[in-house]
């Protein structure tokens, strides 16, 4: 990225000394060749800023987002209604939604290792919650803590019960919010304090 933006910076000076040379042309009464110069100019700079834009944006998404396979899509067809009821071109937005999410959120339980699978339900779950929405990846939340207790929220994670979340995905229990009406996390906090009530009800 520091290379993109120092290499942007160099097209940016050169530019600028051309603009000078232009300056300099019509000073020398040089107007046609001065107007036809700014032209180029005008144009060269538009398409380096977008071939640069562009790039950044391509390298951002590689490292940022996990690729998902074979095995988590056949996963999230059997244990994920949501998905399984999605068309394809649904299922593959729903698909890089989890994929960027796999890469900057993590799922903590001090009782016992983590599964793929739960790493699977965790971030299906976020992408149903938001799923009306453009993406959005938990802002200052880092990490999920599994907590059978009591659903606690501060600023870098989320606890709650694991099987709560798993069982609202499996019985298509959680829905997408249609309006947020305060942070996002709080509104993700809400839902899993029902979702968990709901269980212990039951």
């Amino acid at each position: 990225m520091k290379n993109t933006l120092k290499t942007l910076l160099y097209w940016v000076l050169l530019f600028f000394i051309l603009l000078i040379g232009i300056y300099i042309l019509i000073s020398f009464q040089y107007i046609v060749i001065a107007k036809f110069t700014g032209v180029l100019i005008v144009i060269f700079f538009v398409s380096a800023l977008k071939i640069w834009t562009t790039n950044s944006k391509k390298k951002n998404l590689k490292l940022k987002k996990t690729q998902l396979n074979l095995n988590h899509r056949y996963w999230l067809s059997k244990n994920c209604p949501f998905y399984y009821s999605l068309n394809s071109a649904d299922k593959v937005v729903f698909e890089d939604r989890i994929g960027l999410l796999l890469s900057k959120i993590g799922v903590i339980d001090f009782e016992k290792e983590v599964t793929t699978e739960m790493y699977l339900t965790i971030m299906a779950f976020c992408t149903i919650t938001n799923w009306n929405f453009p993406f959005w990846d938990l802002g200052t939340i880092h990490y999920f803590s599994n907590n059978l207790d009591k659903t606690i929220l501060n600023e870098s994670r989320i606890e709650c019960s694991f099987n709560s979340i798993s069982n609202s995905i499996l019985s298509s229990t959680i829905k997408p919010i249609d309006d947020i009406q305060s942070n996002p996390t709080e509104e993700i906090q809400a839902i899993i304090l029902n979702v968990y009530k709901k269980e212990f009800k039951n």
